[in-house]
C-alpha cells in the first residue's frame, strides 16, 4: 500500500490451467485496487540467492522506464470486449530493465532460469483475465481491469551495466561491467 492506493487479496492459489501444457496450475495470489488494478503474484522464496540482471551499458539513458506491459480487459454489459490483449502502459513509478537474468545460489551459478516463472505468471496472467471476463460477461457485468504479472521473491536483486561488445562467450564474463542492488526491477524478453 503507497501513495493512497489500497489493496485488497482478491484470489488465493487460485487454479487456472496453462494453454502450453494442459496442465492445472495455481497463482499464488492476486490483489486489485480500488481502480480495478490487479497484479498477479507468483512468490518465490530464495535463501542466499541473488539475481543478476543484465542489460546493454547506455550511460544512464534509460535508469527507469515509465512504460510497463500489462494485459487490459475492458468490456460493457453483455457485449464482447472493446480490449483484451496486452498493451503498454505508463506505470509510476518507473524501474530499470533487465533483459537477461543470472541466479547465484550460495555464490554459485544455478540452473534455475527467471525465464520460466515469468513466462508461466505471464500465462497465468492472461488466464485470469479470462476467466474474469467469462464470469463478468455471463453475470452481464461491466469489467474494466488492468492486470500486471509479479514476481516477488527473498533473493538479492541486482542490475549490472554491460557492454555486450566486450563480452566473452567463451568465458562468460564481460570485462568492465558495474553493478548495484535493487529494490525492484522489471524483466522483460
Amino acid at each position: 500500500q503507497g501513495a493512497g492506493v489500497r489493496w485488497r487479496l482478491s484470489l488465493w492459489e487460485h487454479p487456472w490451467r496453462d494453454p502450453a501444457s494442459g496442465d492445472e496450475k495455481f497463482v499464488d495470489m492476486a490483489l486489485i485496487d480500488e481502480a480495478g488494478q490487479t497484479l498477479i503474484v507468483e512468490c518465490k522464496r530464495a535463501r542466499d540467492t541473488e539475481w543478476i540482471f543484465l542489460r546493454e551499458e547506455s550511460g544512464g539513458q534509460h535508469d527507469s522506464r515509465l512504460a510497463v506491459r500489462v494485459f487490459v480487459t475492458a468490456a460493457r454489459e453483455g457485449k464482447p470486449p472493446q480490449v483484451h490483449e496486452w498493451c503498454s502502459v505508463p506505470h509510476v513509478p518507473g524501474t530499470p530493465i533487465g533483459t537477461f537474468c543470472i541466479v547465484r545460489k550460495n555464490g554459485q551459478r544455478s540452473q534455475e532460469l527467471l525465464e520460466r516463472t515469468a513466462a508461466e505468471v505471464v500465462r497465468a496472467t492472461e488466464a485470469v483475465a479470462r476467466q474474469e471476463l467469462l464470469l463478468f460477461q455471463s453475470n452481464k457485468k461491466r469489467i474494466s481491469r488492468i492486470y500486471t504479472p509479479i514476481v516477488v521473491t527473498t533473493a538479492r536483486l541486482s542490475l549490472g551495466d554491460v557492454d555486450f561488445s566486450k563480452f566473452d562467450v567463451e568465458k562468460g564474463e564481460a570485462s568492465g561491467s558495474s553493478f548495484v542492488e535493487v529494490p525492484f526491477i522489471r524483466f522483460t524478453k
